[in-house]
């Protein structure tokens, strides 16, 4: 007989704002469809709608060019914008592994549940960010 564990959990409800910026529009598409991938265990799928979700993000926050320039100073020198381009970054690096399959790295990533839930949780985030922004 098996003692049954009980569990605590808590949640967060991430509401990404309705927009008329057309990109941001289609983000918000993709992490529904992200949440229904989890909920039908496609990990990796999830994974790479989430990398998807984080082009509009990319583009708002011009991620691409603040972090090259953030990564040219010591962390505790980046001031608030750079780390938040630093850390855009490297979700979108680290979430380009699910629709890659790069010989020698990429093609070896594995994807749970959590992994999912994380990324996808994270763009939803960083997308509802952009709420104050044209």
């Amino acid at each position: 007989m098996r003692a049954s564990a009980s569990c605590a959990g808590a949640f967060v409800d991430v509401v990404i704002p309705i927009t008329t910026v057309e990109a941001r529009v289609t983000g918000a598409r993709r992490i529904r469809e992200a949440k229904t991938a989890i909920r039908d265990g496609r990990y990796e799928h999830a994974v790479g709608l989430a990398r998807a979700t984080l082009d509009p993000v990319r583009e708002a926050c011009d991620t691409h060019n603040v972090n090259r320039e953030a990564l040219k100073k010591k962390p505790a020198e980046r001031d608030q914008e750079e780390r938040w381009a630093v850390f855009i970054q490297s979700a979108f690096n680290l979430f380009s592994g699910a629709p890659s399959d790069d010989a020698g790295t990429t093609e070896d990533f594995t994807w749970a549940r959590a992994d999912a839930i994380e990324a996808v949780t994270a763009a939803a985030g960083l997308l509802a960010r952009l709420e104050d922004l044209p």
